[in-house]
């Protein structure tokens, strides 16, 4: 009764190759997509009654049997692609909710309007001015005029691990190299500090803002 599909790549790329090459180029693309289909597929197999009021939301996990590369081996050419690294996470924060879809309001019109939130480390941005259609003579929204309706959002479980190079892996004299790690649904807890783990994930770029 989990909602989470892990996929091996291999298999992808022996029903189709082009997509599986173009899933390693743009993951954050095909996996909304891929979720929705797995959904899609569990209700025509009648695994998912649709007759129910909330459709679960299922979660791919992606695994492959080629070579992982280290941390120190991440280059610039790789962000927003897939990629595998070996480590030992050493550090594992608290679960928290992290918002999916954000509900704001207005201030002014009280008219509501929902903002997908990326996954990973991306925040919401709100705009700054309200787009509702005016009519004519009416008094404009306030600048900055939407604010947050947290019981309408949707959230999911979040958890933040601190990946590091196994000691094997540090050449002579030098430091072992970490990166964060973003996790959510039903990864929250699979790992505690201490586990080697291979993570297969989406090399990103975090803004300190």
């Amino acid at each position: 009764n989990h909602p989470v599909l892990e996929v091996d790549l291999d298999h992808v790329m022996a029903w189709d190759d082009a997509l599986a090459d173009d899933l390693l180029q743009r993951p954050g693309f095909h996996l909304p997509l891929f979720e929705a289909a797995a959904l899609e597929a569990a209700v025509s197999m009648a695994i998912v009654d649709d007759t129910q009021a909330e459709l679960p939301a299922f979660q791919i996990t992606l695994t492959s049997s080629k070579q992982p590369i280290t941390i120190r081996q991440l280059l610039s050419s790789q962000v927003s692609r897939v990629v595998m690294i070996p480590g030992i996470v050493i550090a594992s924060s608290k679960v928290k909710a992290k918002a999916t879809t954000v509900v704001a309001q207005c201030k002014g019109c009280h008219a509501n309007k929902q903002i997908s939130v990326r996954a990973g480390f991306a925040g919401a941005n709100l705009p700054r001015k309200c787009d509702e259609p005016r009519q004519p003579g009416e008094a404009a929204c306030p600048l900055d005029p939407y604010a947050i309706v947290p019981e309408k959002c949707k959230y999911v479980d979040m958890q933040t691990w601190k990946l590091q190079e196994s000691p094997e892996m540090v050449p002579t004299g030098e430091m072992p190299r970490s990166v964060m790690l973003s996790v959510d649904r039903h990864l929250v807890d699979r790992a505690i500090p201490g586990n080697r783990v291979t993570v297969t994930g989406i090399m990103s770029i975090m803004q300190n803002a």
